[in-house]
Parts: C-alpha cells; sequence; structure tokens
C-alpha cells in the first residue's frame, strides 16, 4: 500500500530516493510564465489533478511522489490487487510537505520554474535545462524548423493569416505555440475570418507567439519516437510508439510493443522520420538541452498522388509523453506483448489506473470523467 513517506528515514536512503512530480501542466506554464505556486498550478484544472498520479505506473518502489492530495484508498487497493507491483508501489507524499524532502532527488514531467522553485525550498536536487532553452524547444515555432509541409507557415498577423488562408485551399489547421494534446487547434473550411477564430489568435500574437497554419491532412496513422538526451549531449533511443487520436487531434491511447509488432509495413517511414528526428536532436543537444523527448510523426494521404506520405516531424515534445509511460508500464507487466494504453472519457466500469476522485486540502471532492486502461493485446491490425 503506498504510505506517506517517514520523515525517520536514514540519511543514506534519503540521498538516494527520487521524487516525481507529474508537472502535465507544463505547457500552460510555457504559455503563462508567471511563477506561481507549484500547487496551485497543479489545482488550475482538474485533468492536472488526476494526472499527477500517472508516476505511479513506473516509479520505483522506493521512489515517492509528491501530490497535492492523497486519493482513496480503494484506489490504491485497487492498483495492488493486479499484480503488477509485487514489490509494493511507491510512497506518495504531499506537495505542502516541507521536511521529508530534503537532501533528495527531485524529477519532473518537464522543465519547469514552478518545480525548481519548490525543489529549493525543500533544499532538494533538481536539474532542469535553461528555461528559455526549454520554452523554444518545446513551441511549435521550433518544431516548424524542421517541417515538410511546403504549404505550412508562421503567421504573425492578421494580414499574414488572410494572406495565407486566401493561397492554401481547402480545409486547414491554425496551432498555438503551446496547446495540451490538441487543445490548441482549431479546424477551418474555408477562407472565411470569424470574429471567434480571429480572437484566437490575437491572444497568441499578444504574447508576441505566432500562429502555425498547416494544411488539412487526411491522417492515416500516427505514431512517436521517444528519446533522451543525456546532459553530455549523448542521445539514447527509448522506443516507438503508435497512438490514436480523435477526429480533432486529441490523444486517445497508445499502443507498445516491438517494432516488428508496430510497424510490420511501416519500417522505411519509421527510418525516415528517425533520420528527421536525430538532425532535431543533435541540434537540442548543441543549444544544451537535456531530458526525456518525445517526437510525433504522421502518415497521410497525399491529395495530388493519392499515396501513403509521411509527416517525419509534427511536434516536439521536450519532456515526458503518455507514450514514455506506456513504454515504461510495457516493459513492466507486458515486455513481450503489446499494450494498449487509453486515456478516454467512458461510463464503462472497471478499474482506472489513475483515481476517479481525490479530496483536496478544503474538503472538496474532485470527481474526474476520464479513466485510464491498460489492456494487452494479442495481435493489432493496421
Amino acid at each position: 500500500m503506498a504510505v506517506l513517506s517517514n520523515p525517520g528515514t536514514d540519511n543514506h536512503k534519503r540521498m538516494n530516493q527520487i521524487v516525481h512530480i507529474a508537472n502535465t501542466n507544463v505547457e500552460f506554464e510555457f504559455a503563462h510564465p508567471n511563477i506561481e505556486p507549484l500547487e496551485t498550478s497543479l489545482s488550475r484544472y482538474p485533468i492536472f489533478l488526476q494526472l499527477q498520479f500517472l508516476p505511479l505506473l513506473y516509479a520505483g518502489t522506493d521512489d515517492i511522489i509528491a501530490v497535492s492530495a492523497l486519493p482513496d484508498a480503494d484506489y490504491l487497493a485497487a492498483l495492488e490487487q493486479t499484480g503488477w507491483w509485487p514489490q509494493g508501489l511507491p510512497q506518495l507524499a504531499l506537495l505542502c510537505d516541507q521536511d521529508s524532502f530534503e537532501g533528495k532527488k527531485c524529477l519532473s514531467w518537464g522543465p519547469s520554474r514552478q518545480v525548481q522553485k519548490w525543489a529549493e525550498a525543500r533544499r532538494m536536487l533538481y536539474s532542469s535545462p535553461d528555461w528559455k532553452i526549454a520554452s523554444l524547444i518545446n513551441s511549435k515555432a521550433f518544431s516548424f524548423r524542421y517541417t515538410s509541409l511546403d504549404a505550412a507557415a508562421l503567421l504573425w498577423s492578421k494580414e499574414a493569416l488572410l494572406d495565407w488562408m486566401k493561397k492554401v485551399p481547402g480545409a486547414k489547421v491554425l496551432k498555438t505555440c503551446f496547446g495540451l494534446s490538441g487543445g490548441g487547434n482549431r479546424r477551418i473550411e474555408n477562407s472565411l475570418l470569424s470574429q471567434k477564430l480571429l480572437g484566437f489568435c490575437r491572444k497568441e500574437w499578444k504574447q508576441n507567439r505566432p500562429i502555425l497554419g498547416e494544411p488539412w491532412l487526411d491522417r492515416l496513422g500516427d505514431f512517436s519516437t521517444q528519446w533522451f538526451i543525456h546532459s553530455n549531449q549523448c542521445i539514447e533511443w527509448v522506443g516507438g510508439t503508435r497512438f490514436e487520436v480523435d477526429a480533432h487531434g486529441v490523444y486517445q491511447g497508445t499502443l507498445v510493443g516491438s517494432e516488428n509488432q508496430l510497424f510490420p509495413f511501416l519500417e522505411p517511414f519509421l527510418q525516415e522520420h528517425r533520420q528527421f528526428a536525430l538532425k532535431a536532436l543533435t541540434e537540442m543537444a548543441a543549444m544544451g538541452f537535456f531530458g526525456p523527448i518525445g517526437i510525433d510523426a504522421l502518415l497521410y494521404r497525399d491529395p495530388k498522388t493519392d499515396s501513403v506520405s509521411l509527416f517525419p516531424l509534427v511536434e516536439i515534445n521536450g519532456r515526458e509523453t503518455m507514450s514514455l509511460v506506456a513504454l515504461r508500464l510495457q516493459q513492466r507487466i507486458a515486455p513481450h506483448q503489446m499494450l494498449r494504453l487509453a486515456f478516454q472519457q467512458t461510463e464503462a466500469s472497471g478499474a482506472s489506473l489513475l483515481p476517479h476522485r481525490i479530496i483536496n486540502e478544503k474538503g472538496d471532492v474532485i470527481h474526474f470523467r476520464k479513466r485510464l486502461t491498460a489492456s494487452i493485446l494479442q495481435s493489432f491490425h493496421q
């Protein structure tokens, strides 16, 4: 059973313990770079409060996960009953604790000045790339450097937007530089600029950020590769995943397995993507960035040739990702099989790998609508 960390832990164990913080709000920190308290930022939206428990799926038994509130005991018991944690679940500790974190090493979901400030107040070890570099790399304006779409453009003004909309026929998509899981995207069907769409763009322009415009693609499949850049600029391959998104590009689930299982007919596309990714990763390492990286790609039907084409670098995520969580969980529970990790709103019964609810420090009960489920697949149909 996960328990609060014990302040009486001996010094040697304390110095070697790892504290995980799933600050999945990092995109909002990049977009709104005021340094507010970590607890306040995580509490801004319910989804961040739910996702803060993700490290339970991959942290070591002796690790600690810092959270804003503790979940129900029946949720933790249900996790243990899966049999996936034979050595016991990691520990949980409250973010507001001041004493039991001292001297420990802090690992965050993404680079964060909020986490840095929180860790410094507790005399913890926390290493993070320069904030300006991290912000630059996580922006879609940086990913645009490696785009293969001739019709894509960075749009800095109303005039530029109108001109681009006239030049690019058919359906199009506008993306903010920072947006979580498709949340910063707007699809448009024609070249008419509504006041609502203009307002969406102006919010970004006021922050001195461009809007990324791309033609709408007939998506045939999405995948990602996960990497790690070490502080000595060494680039490590972690693995590839395929993931499911809805019609708006919002994440639905991740498929994990061997490359032969995931990419039986797509190996040339995967290798082409890896070459694009390595170029970008090498440049990021030279800039001084380090840590986990997820790079998204997709296959689409080229309307000119009616053939399958690769968009090799759609987005760079300089942070941990749900695909990385899926890879780690698969290695824990089904290393030789395929696994599907799905995060969806559903009324279906059954256990979720994330809490259904928590009770915050004010005593308010916060319910979560989405469930995170893992299933082992016998086969996968393209």
